[in-house]
């Protein structure tokens, strides 16, 4: 069974570098940003990998723990999210309110 197990998570990773397997497409954008934890005042700067209207992936050496809320800089904006998942390279975030629209 393992091995089984073993494979299946393979061919997930060949695949998910082709475009079809997401709903979104996810064009690499590195895009300077600042974040910080939600109600800390320690921020921190480094760059988008990927940025969608529903998540980004940050290049970071300090990724917050998976379920932490942040808060994103974008474009002078603030965009509140949600760590999805993080690892050794950055996070995955979702964003959890709507950017608002500029005038």
């Amino acid at each position: 069974m393992r091995s089984t197990y073993g494979m299946v998570d393979v061919l997930r990773r060949i695949f998910s570098f082709f475009p079809w397997r997401r709903a979104n497409a996810r064009p690499r954008r590195a895009i300077a940003i600042d974040w910080h934890l939600f109600g800390s005042a320690v921020h921190h700067r480094c760059d988008t990998g990927d940025l969608t209207a529903r998540g980004a992936f940050v290049r970071t050496l300090r990724p917050a723990p998976a379920g932490s809320p942040i808060v994103l800089t974008l474009d002078d904006a603030p965009v509140h999210a949600r760590v999805a998942w993080s690892n050794a390279r950055g996070m995955g975030l979702r964003f959890t309110r709507p950017r608002a629209q500029r005038a």
